[in-house]
């Protein structure tokens, strides 16, 4: 290719359209975890601890609950980014 076109050795290609690339022994990985973490920062729950769960799973729900509302906008938007995340079709190793 180099014949052909005019190229610059930039190294090691480190990020590509926003996805984390390694490569090592001939083979490259791609993860989306830099994304996961603008994901919690973006919603400051960067500091937040695992669980299995992000609901009680006995808790009953209904139409008229009194509880604190969410704001509507925020929710759309984070389960969008979510939703981002995990469409995207798993790329884990090529050779």
């Amino acid at each position: 290719m180099l014949q052909v076109f005019e190229m610059i050795d930039l190294g090691e290609m480190l990020f590509f359209l926003g996805m984390e690339v390694k490569q090592k022994n001939g083979e490259i990985f791609i993860s989306q975890r830099k994304y996961a973490k603008e994901i919690l920062k973006k919603f400051r729950m960067e500091n937040y601890n695992n669980m299995n769960s992000p609901i009680c799973q006995k808790e009953k729900l209904c139409r008229d609950d009194v509880s604190e509302q969410v704001e509507e906008a925020l929710y759309k938007s984070l389960i969008g980014c979510l939703m981002c995340l995990i469409k995207q079709d798993p790329i884990y190793c090529m050779q």
